[in-house]
């Protein structure tokens, strides 16, 4: 969803060096293939805690909500949408 202040994409300048930036998006694609393997492990486990324990643990929880904004954020980054690089390059959760 784009917000009326924001400049549209396409009329947005290329990034300054395009060979880093492929670069850059060759690893977030292979970190993204290892948080999918992390969130498909994090939701069996959730599965199962939630049929042992009967309640849901909050550390699966939070970390999921943090997979999913780093998702978000390399999506974003990969598709071309933002030059703001996710974690590794920040903090993780910024």
């Amino acid at each position: 969803m784009e917000i009326e202040n924001e400049i549209p994409v396409t009329s947005r300048p290329l990034p300054q060096n395009i060979w880093v930036h492929g670069l850059i998006t060759l690893v977030l694609l292979a970190l993204t293939h290892l948080a999918l393997m992390l969130l498909g492990a994090c939701g069996v486990i959730q599965f199962f805690w939630m049929l042992f324990a009967k309640e849901r643990n909050e550390h699966i929880v939070a970390f999921g909500k943090g997979l999913a904004k780093w998702l978000n954020l390399s999506a974003g980054f990969v598709t071309g949408k933002s030059e703001d690089k996710p974690f590794p390059w920040t903090q993780w959760g910024s």
